[in-house]
């Protein structure tokens, strides 16, 4: 029905170039006055991309400032590691080393100024993306600690699975509330019967997985706080 209405105005009415600058081409048809309204919408549609424009870009100045001053391993000073410094790594590096028992790439360590004990478990690594906004909002510096087993019902995660694709990086590795229900199996043993894996932000969709063995899905690290 969408589709042949459209065929229908495509045939009847001729689709012009509503504006058009560097970036962005908008088509469509001419259902406004042009002359009293199209100054009007190229002003606000300008308006638009430069907001959108200056906000990334202070985010990802942020962020740049946040780890231009990382310490190298060799400079570090060794009473202060885990006291008032952090290791960083990527995200990437850490979810790659994980699933292959393997000890991740150090990018540096970074001076944190948090209320906060620290132990060899922590690290600190950089979260892109809005699935997990408000509570991480996109380029956020993070504080992780690496996986300790127990429960992790109802909290944030770094999971490491061939199961998953991140809809946004389209890794194997994602950032997300979770939440698993599990069965008995033959021998004594357990197994996930679903694990869910819930988007604080609603705008994105759950992952959902069934019947997942330990090898195909690793908690890697749990989210402690955005630094």
């Amino acid at each position: 029905m969408e589709e042949k209405f459209l065929k229908e105005i495509e045939a009847e009415f001729k689709l012009e170039f509503l504006y058009e600058n560097d970036n962005y081409r908008l088509v469509g048809l001419p259902f406004y006055n042009e002359a009293l309204k199209k100054q009007e919408f190229t002003q606000a549609f300008d308006e638009i991309l430069r907001s959108r424009f200056v906000e990334r870009t202070k985010k990802v100045e942020k962020s740049d400032l946040f780890f231009s001053d990382l310490v190298s391993d060799e400079d570090m000073a060794k009473k202060n590691k885990y006291s008032t410094y952090l290791p960083v790594y990527s995200l990437q590096a850490v979810a790659t080393a994980f699933s292959e028992e393997q000890k991740p790439d150090l990018l540096g360590w970074k001076k944190i100024n948090a209320k906060k004990k620290f132990d060899k478990h922590m690290f600190v690594a950089q979260v892109v993306g809005h699935s997990m906004e408000p509570i991480i909002p996109d380029g956020s510096p993070c504080i992780f600690r690496f996986g300790q087993g127990g429960s992790r019902n109802g909290r944030v995660v770094l999971v490491e699975s061939r199961q998953v694709t991140d809809p946004e990086t389209n890794q194997k590795f994602t950032i997300k509330r979770y939440q698993s229900e599990k069965e008995k199996v033959e021998g004594g043993q357990w197994r996930h019967k679903k694990i869910v894996l819930s988007p604080d932000n609603k705008a994105f969709k759950d992952i959902v997985l069934e019947n997942v063995s330990e090898d195909d899905f690793k908690v890697v690290a749990e989210f402690i706080c955005v630094v």
